[in-house]
């Protein structure tokens, strides 16, 4: 059923200060970046998951934050629908969110970025493989064991299970028979993997070479990846965009006038 609403902002907005860039973690930027490249060009962007604010630093859009919880320009509350009305938004952007919801409730969350997506709805998240899996699982135990240490991400990966991306594509295509969706694979799973065990060893392990490796990374690791047509064996995240212009392929990646990326 069609949600309705008066305003398209019914709940309390407040802009929040951006971190700078160079705090960001450098896979974080690529993800962003990515996404951004995906949007193409549009009039104004809801980011429903809490990477808005950073999105509003690399583009001249204007981004609007949708969250469950601070930072948000616009909260909400898991479960419920969200407070716009149909295709409110140029584009919809949703980065690193089904894999922390349980499989049960994907489904709602891609409904309802379907709906209120005009052009178009870029997903970013990890992909779900049998290795992906086994891999997170194996990184879990690792920083468990060596550090001690627990990374809330990690645990929800494990318990709740990385998206199976086919089956979101799936689900897409029959939310929007009329759409037309494309699916994108960066790779290189493993380096990422070290890169956050490294981090690891640097922190809590005061090992000077893994900070020293951890610094080049963070620093000299900052460019958007190639995509590809095929998971293959080191698929890392997935990219999948609903587009209802009709067209097939892909948004321009060029950060020019075909994309949403153009840092301000």
């Amino acid at each position: 059923m069609p949600h309705s609403s008066t305003s398209p902002f019914p709940h309390r907005i407040g802009r929040r200060p951006e971190l700078p860039r160079v705090a960001w973690q450098p896979d974080q930027w690529i993800r962003i970046t990515t996404v951004l490249d995906l949007a193409g060009a549009t009039d104004r962007i809801a980011d429903v998951g809490g990477r808005g604010r950073q999105m509003q630093a690399l583009t001249r859009v204007p981004v609007v934050t949708v969250n469950v919880e601070e930072p948000a320009d616009v909260l909400t509350s898991r479960g419920e629908p969200l407070p716009f009305p149909d295709r409110a938004f140029g584009v919809v952007t949703s980065c690193d969110v089904l894999e922390h919801l349980p499989s049960e409730e994907r489904h709602a969350h891609l409904a309802e970025l379907v709906r209120v997506a005009r052009d178009r709805l870029v997903l970013c998240f990890p992909h779900g493989s049998p290795a992906a899996m086994q891999a997170e699982r194996r990184m879990r135990d690792t920083i468990k064991r060596d550090y001690g240490v627990s990374l809330d991400f990690l645990d929800e990966h494990v318990e709740l299970g990385l998206p199976d991306t086919e089956q979101v594509a799936a689900q897409l295509r029959a939310l929007d028979p009329g759409g037309h969706v494309e699916v994108r694979w960066s790779r290189g799973r493993a380096m990422w993997d070290e890169v956050l065990v490294d981090a690891m060893r640097a922190r809590h392990g005061k090992d000077p070479r893994a900070l020293a490796r951890t610094a080049h990374m963070w620093f000299a690791k900052r460019h958007r990846p190639e995509l590809f047509d095929e998971p293959g064996p080191d698929a890392h995240r997935a990219f999948v965009v609903l587009s209802r212009d009709g067209g097939p392929g892909h948004p321009p990646r060029s950060g020019g006038p075909g994309s949403a990326f153009r840092p301000r």
